[in-house]
């Protein structure tokens, strides 16, 4: 496999119970992980008790899982993104992430909706 694709740092989107399960995961598979959640004060709980007591209770996470309500900085530089945003929030989520995964060359133009 060509150095250039393999996946090290993976950005989860939504820090519910099943974004968290994922970032669990893919962190104990050895990945860099990075959970993003809308609510700042809520990111701020999850910071501090290193547990989604809301979500996920009894299942600690890790201090090498990054968690975060800022758009870019560790999404900006994950090589794969997953999300795990209820479908209601899918859209209003992921148009707070536009700037961040499309450029505003040719690309943005694609995807841009009519």
């Amino acid at each position: 496999m060509d150095p250039k694709y393999i996946v090290k740092k993976i950005g989860v989107i939504g820090n519910g119970g099943w974004g968290t399960t994922l970032a669990l995961l893919l962190h104990k598979k050895g990945y860099e992980v990075t959970l993003w959640g809308a609510n700042a004060s809520y990111v701020d709980c999850l910071k501090e008790k290193r547990e989604n007591i809301k979500f996920l209770k009894g299942f600690p996470i890790p201090s090498g899982i990054s968690i975060t309500s800022d758009i870019s900085p560790g999404l900006k530089d994950s090589h794969l993104v997953v999300s795990a945003t209820p479908t209601p929030y899918l859209r209003t989520v992921l148009m707070k992430f536009k700037d961040v995964f499309f450029s505003r060359d040719t690309n943005r133009q694609r995807y841009q909706r009519d």
